[in-house]
């Protein structure tokens, strides 16, 4: 089979590192794939990622078209980050194909495609969403009001998913908006992720600290308000026993006025706070598996699936998320999870149960790693995508058949955003049955 599969190219993309494992696993099965890198052109000689194959740019059109004539299918990796699926964005509306969402909120995604499609993307609001909100859209002048009011009215998920002739989504909790907007098919895959080679484990890890070292307690990526960062911080300071036991230490990118106001709260707490920035994948690494435990906390919950929380996993690790969305979904003898409406002494509690057993500390994170392991495996999407592209030919039917509606609401003057309606496409999933 030929495929062709458009992905973040950037090594700095987690979406891209998950579309490397999945290419190399169908090219191991036998199939013919071209990558094209849907960064935007800014980011074009930014680091990239081999992926062992023909890779291409979305913006040599020819070539691309080219490869989409040979092609059987084509797969679309999109998630929250405009300058990352810029190119999947462009050519979803050009060639439709299967979508694997990584996230279940596009608003920021949404709203930098907007800055040159507003007539369009304003459509798009009033269609799915009304005009009282398609008015307030883009007025927030925060990304907390922005993020507040949006990710659970507005999350565009539709928008995207209106478009693919089948989704692979990565969990079960935002599911209903997508398969409400999509006319193909909807199958959740757990996300494939590389397990942990032996050859990155450092000389010395958590194991190795001697007993009078302070707990190590690490957050990842990018930070931000989303991943509660100042509430880690008030459990531990408000603590005495957390206080004098933890240092915490945040490895990611983070703006200067974020960081400096974290470092004044974490010396007004008495926290001791370790502020990295973006670190090398060998320091990442290194700061993994010297860690006693990772915070993978998230509110609102926007992801289909969390990389940080299942690299944790993989590392072998005890992992805190909150008990939403994804992280609800995850075993509970496998993470610790804590009340998303009490989170300053759920966590709190939660640090307490596991610095004070290190017992129970070592058999979550065994059982995490074991359980993450037998998940997330390359192999498994790699299968599950292949099974899908048959079915989400069925979904070609009914595009053709809105395409002929479409051109005559063209002819009476009206919006052709009405066929990715609810109302519009339910009745025509008839074309979707098999016959009897």
């Amino acid at each position: 089979m030929n495929l062709v599969m458009f992905t973040p190219g950037l090594m700095a993309s987690a979406i891209g590192r998950m579309t490397d494992l999945v290419v190399r696993e169908l090219c191991n099965l036998g199939h013919q794939v071209v990558v094209i890198g849907t960064e935007s052109d800014e980011l074009r000689y930014s680091p990239k990622r081999d992926f062992g194959t023909r890779t291409l740019h979305w913006t040599n059109q020819s070539e691309v078209e080219s490869a989409l004539t040979d092609a059987d299918s084509c797969v679309y990796h999109i998630g929250d980050n405009f300058k990352y699926h810029q190119g999947g964005i462009f050519w979803l509306e050009r060639s439709r194909g299967i979508v694997c969402l990584h996230d279940f909120f596009l608003g920021h995604l949404f709203c930098e495609w907007a800055k040159s499609n507003l007539p369009q993307a304003t459509s798009i609001l009033q269609q799915w969403y009304g005009e009282e909100i398609a008015k307030k859209y883009f007025r927030y002048t925060t990304a907390k009001d922005f993020i507040d009011a949006t990710h659970d009215k507005a999350p565009l998920t539709e928008w995207i998913a209106s478009q693919a002739t089948a989704i692979i989504a990565h969990s079960q909790w935002g599911i209903k908006r997508i398969v409400d907007a999509c006319a193909g098919p909807v199958r959740v895959v757990p996300l494939a992720y590389a397990t942990v080679s032996e050859q990155q484990n450092p000389s010395t890890n958590s194991a190795a600290n001697s007993s009078s070292q302070k707990i190590q307690v690490l957050t990842i990526g990018h930070v931000n308000p989303n991943k509660r960062i100042e509430c880690v911080l008030q459990a531990i300071g408000t603590n005495n026993q957390l206080r004098s036991q933890i240092t915490y230490t945040l490895a990611g990118a983070v703006e200067l006025d974020v960081q400096e106001k974290l470092d004044i709260l974490a010396a007004e707490l008495g926290v001791d706070l370790k502020i990295l920035g973006e670190v090398s994948d060998r320091d990442l690494h290194r700061l993994i598996h010297q860690a006693d435990i990772l915070c993978c906390l998230r509110k609102p919950t926007l992801e289909a699936a969390s990389a940080s929380a299942i690299e944790s996993m993989l590392y072998g690790k005890a992992v805190i998320v909150e008990n939403a969305g994804f992280y609800a979904e995850l075993p509970d003898d496998c993470v610790q999870k804590i009340d998303p409406n009490q989170e300053v002494p759920s966590l709190q509690s939660a640090l307490l149960d596991l610095i004070s057993n290190p017992v129970k500390r070592r058999d979550l994170a065994q059982r995490a790693q074991e359980w993450a392991k037998q998940t997330f495996s390359a192999r498994n999407y790699a299968l599950q995508l292949l099974e899908l592209i048959p079915q989400s030919q069925k979904s070609v039917l009914l595009h053709e058949t809105l395409s002929g509606f479409a051109r005559q609401l063209a002819l009476w003057n009206s919006s052709t955003a009405l066929l990715n309606l609810p109302e519009t496409l339910e009745p025509l999933k008839i074309f979707e049955s098999n016959p009897e």
